[in-house]
């Protein structure tokens, strides 16, 4: 995601009408052909977009949501198995298999799941919640206390590999979570 800080309930605009890329629940209907379930993704920068594609590859399918049309039609067009979900609401009906947050700072993060329409908002009961950035050790343990008190799960799960350790498929993942 980059500079910017996170609108999670903010619509995105101007996206492409390309045949690939669809927008809204009721337009995925590809993704139930997958193999393995549908991982939410948020984020479609340097590390969204290759957490995405390493997924596709693997037999998941892929509802993905950034406030940057441009990234999200960009990562989207990777791979016929990822979809561009308008909002984290929608991310959140589609993703069977959990949902894997990729934004770039601590201020993104918390608007993300924290905000307005954010994945504590809008996650059902039961769901996970993987937070693969760099977070302080009392912002983690804030988001487990609030996802937990929400009936969700959470890990905090920072990664280590970079950009092409996320297109490659070979991140390291440092989990922690109850």
């Amino acid at each position: 995601i980059g500079h910017h800080t996170m609108a999670p309930s903010a619509k995105i605009g101007g996206l492409s009408s390309a045949s690939r890329l669809t927008v809204g629940v009721g337009s995925m209907r590809r993704l139930s052909s997958t193999t393995h379930g549908i991982v939410g993704v948020v984020g479609a920068g340097n590390m969204g977009r290759g957490i995405a594609a390493s997924l596709a590859r693997s037999g998941f399918g892929v509802a993905q949501y950034d406030i940057t049309a441009d990234l999200l039609a960009s990562s989207a067009a990777q791979h016929e198995a990822i979809q561009a979900a308008d909002s984290l609401a929608v991310l959140c009906r589609l993703a069977d298999a959990g949902v894997v947050v990729s934004v770039a700072g601590e201020a993104a993060e918390r608007a993300v799941f924290l905000g307005p329409g954010g994945l504590c908002e809008v996650a059902p009961a039961g769901a996970l919640l993987v937070d693969c950035g760099t977070v302080t050790v009392d912002f983690a343990r804030e988001l487990h206390g609030t996802c937990g008190a929400r009936g969700l799960r959470f890990l905090d799960a920072p990664v280590s590999g970079g950009p092409e350790g996320a297109a490659n498929g070979t991140l390291s993942i440092m989990a922690g979570g109850a």
